[in-house]
């Protein structure tokens, strides 16, 4: 199973995310009339690991994390119970997140959180 599928799978059936969003996560980009707030989940790096025998069936790729809402508290809460999610998956783990926040000209607010992953494929 791809990161991308454990990764959706988690953001969708974790209570505290569905509870802001239900499974209002987007590969790469929303929709246009996506409903507020929402996630999108983008791959930054690839980070495969190999050994001298080649590849190892191990990553360790960058995956960023958008949270949009209308409201920076509504942001904010959102980052929090997808950074939770993330660092209780069952599935793959992760190293280190860093958060950044931003306000976008349409009125909303983002806050963009990079994750290291370990995956086994």
């Amino acid at each position: 199973m791809s990161l991308e599928t454990k990764l959706y799978t988690l953001l969708s059936t974790t209570s505290g995310v569905t509870d802001l969003v239900g499974t209002r996560s987007y590969p790469l980009t929303a929709p246009q009339d996506a409903e507020m707030p929402f996630i999108v989940y983008t791959r930054i790096s690839s980070g495969r690991e190999y050994s001298l025998d080649g590849y190892s069936s191990l990553e360790n790729p960058r995956m960023q994390i958008d949270c949009y809402a209308q409201t920076y508290s509504a942001a904010k809460g959102l980052s929090e119970a997808v950074t939770t999610a993330m660092r209780g998956s069952s599935t793959f783990s992760v190293s280190w997140d860093d958060p950044r926040e931003s306000f976008e000209e349409d009125e909303t607010y983002r806050i963009s959180i990079d994750f290291s992953v370990w995956n086994s494929e």
